[in-house]
Formats: structure tokens, C-alpha cells, sequence
């Protein structure tokens, strides 16, 4: 009888530490469960970050709007009274990149009076790319100094660059068959006064890149 007790007693003692590491098992297996749990949620919360990072990316790769950098009064400022901006189209192929899109803002055309014909008529160009582009003259252009990441002068008119965009500003004044721009070319290093008024732009729009 002696024998049984110690026998049942000894098979309570196992049962009782067998269940108390069982539930430790469960413990472990709910902590473990958290954890897990607490990982997965850290993971998707990574992946969603990810995607908003690359949406973003994508976003930024585009050229920005041309037409959209230059204020109609920014633009009346320097050059007077302005036509609506006109997108001049997206010179790209989408396999073949940079791409850029490319604006035209023109001053309204007016009689001068006292010479019976029509006033010099100015003109902002602007082209936008969606990244830097390779130019092979860069180490030889008239670099501008505190302006973007980089900006120098090319025969697109003044270049600025900032992160992964690029965007090119140019004036010009047509006067019959005369055009006198800011732009250096054909040895010209360009019309200063012009080329101020570009600077002028240039400062408003490259916050705007």
C-alpha cells in the first residue's frame, strides 16, 4: 500500500512538472507567436516604406512641368505683359531616356509707335529633363556658382541641375529677322542683360525643382 502511495504521488509530481513545462511551452510558443507577429508587422511596415520610397522615386524622376516653374508675374516682371505659356511637346522616347519636356513664354506683341512697326518681341525657353543628361562640353562652360547642385551656361541657356532633375532657361529678343539671346553661341558669349534676366528666373525656380 506504502508502495502505491509513493508510486501515486511520484506519477502527480511528474504530471504536475510535466504540465508546468508544458506551460511553459505555450509561453514560449505565445511569446514566441508576439515576436513573430512583431516581426511580420515591422516587415510589412519595411515593404510599405519601400514602395512609398520607390513611388516617390518614380515621381521625382519625372521632368518637372516647364510651363508650371515661371509665374505669370515673375514672367511680367522682366519682360512685360505675356501670352499664356505653350507647351512645346515631350521630346522623348519613353525607352530612351532622359526625357524632357520643352515651354515657350512669349511677351505680347506690340505696334511701336513711333517706328510704325512691331516692338522686339521677347521669349522665355524653358526644357526640363529627368535627370542630368551627359554634356560633353560641361568642362569647358561658364560655370554659375551657389545654384543648385550645379549650373553652368550652354547653348540651351543657363543649365541648373538639382538632384535628379535638370532644367535648361533661355531669353531671347526677336526683332524682325534679328535674334539676340542670352545663350552663348556661335562665339557669342551671350547678352548680359539678358543673361541677368535668366539669373533672375533662375533663383525663383530652382526652389521649385
Amino acid at each position: 500500500m506504502k508502495k502505491l502511495t509513493l508510486f501515486l504521488l511520484s506519477a502527480c509530481l511528474f504530471g504536475i512538472i510535466a504540465v508546468s513545462g508544458c506551460g511553459g511551452n505555450a509561453s514560449s510558443v505565445g511569446i514566441s507567436q508576439t515576436t513573430s507577429n512583431g516581426k511580420l508587422s515591422e516587415q510589412l511596415q519595411v515593404t510599405n516604406n519601400s514602395d512609398q520610397v520607390s513611388s516617390a522615386t518614380k515621381q521625382d524622376s519625372e521632368p518637372v512641368d516647364p510651363c508650371s516653374v515661371i509665374t505669370k508675374d515673375e514672367a511680367e516682371a522682366e519682360i512685360g505683359s505675356v501670352n499664356t505659356p505653350r507647351y512645346l511637346g515631350s521630346f522623348y522616347v519613353e525607352s530612351v531616356p532622359p526625357k524632357s519636356k520643352s515651354c515657350e513664354i512669349d511677351s505680347v506683341e506690340q505696334i511701336d509707335v513711333n517706328n510704325e512697326g512691331m516692338q522686339p518681341r521677347y521669349v522665355i525657353f524653358i526644357t526640363s529633363w529627368d535627370y542630368p543628361r551627359f554634356y560633353p562640353d560641361r568642362a569647358d562652360a561658364q560655370t554659375v556658382s551657389d545654384l543648385g547642385d550645379d549650373a553652368f551656361w550652354s547653348e540651351e541657356g543657363l543649365d541648373i541641375r538639382k538632384g535628379s532633375r535638370e532644367i535648361a532657361i533661355n531669353l531671347s529678343i526677336q526683332n524682325n529677322d534679328t535674334i539676340i539671346s542670352a545663350s552663348p553661341h556661335s562665339g557669342s558669349t551671350g547678352d548680359p542683360d539678358l543673361k541677368q534676366k535668366v539669373l533672375n528666373f533662375a533663383k525663383k525656380v530652382v526652389d521649385r525643382l
